[in-house]
């Protein structure tokens, strides 16, 4: 494995970036949905998964919701983990890419 490695070359605290997305409906056996994301710190990519949803989303929008909710956990214990070593770290900007789930995230109600 010595021909692989994780550069980071971005800027320092504040840098971590997360990207999440769905493919709706993606297995037409099961009719469930993938949900990825993608975590970037300075450049590298910090943290990945990919996996089949837990349930049938009914729309893209709602397979969506559902990716940002797992980043989002997976944000918040990534927070966690730097706090635990004495890193303080900014918001974490989490971008997706569909608009109606976008819209549900930011609204409070």
């Amino acid at each position: 494995m010595p021909d692989y490695a994780l550069v980071y070359d971005g800027p320092g605290n504040g840098s971590l970036l997360a990207y999440a997305d769905s493919d709706w409906a993606s297995d037409p056996n099961t009719r469930k949905s993938t949900s990825s994301y993608v975590v970037k710190l300075a450049g590298a990519i910090f943290s990945w998964n990919m996996r089949a949803q837990k349930t049938i989303a009914l729309s893209s929008t709602e397979a969506e919701y559902m990716s940002l909710s797992d980043t989002s956990r997976q944000l918040v214990w990534v927070r966690n983990l730097f706090s635990e070593l004495g890193i303080e770290l900014a918001p974490i900007p989490l971008f997706g890419d569909n608009q109606g789930s976008i819209f549900i995230t930011s609204n409070p109600v």
